[in-house]
């Protein structure tokens, strides 16, 4: 399931460091015009339709904001 959930994440940017079994980090580098909230959303939406499994996506410049961004998202799904 993971290696399908990565390949999933993998169609938004080719830039795309798997970390763990169930945490990887995509660079959007030139992705400045783009809204990246809703590339988020979609991202979210996408792996859970073709996979089932619930995901939370934390948007931010470094690796270490982007995890705290993602604790915020678990912590407050209902409002990130």
């Amino acid at each position: 399931m993971s290696v399908r959930v990565m390949n999933i994440l993998s169609q938004f940017t080719p830039e795309i460091e798997i970390y763990s079994i169930d945490e990887s980090f995509l660079k959007f580098n030139g992705f400045e015009l783009y809204d990246l909230e809703r590339i988020g959303k979609e991202m979210v939406e996408r792996v859970l339709s073709h996979t089932g499994i619930p995901i939370n996506v934390g948007l931010a410049p470094t690796k270490a904001l982007a995890k705290i961004a993602n604790k915020i998202a678990k912590k407050f799904a209902d409002r990130t």
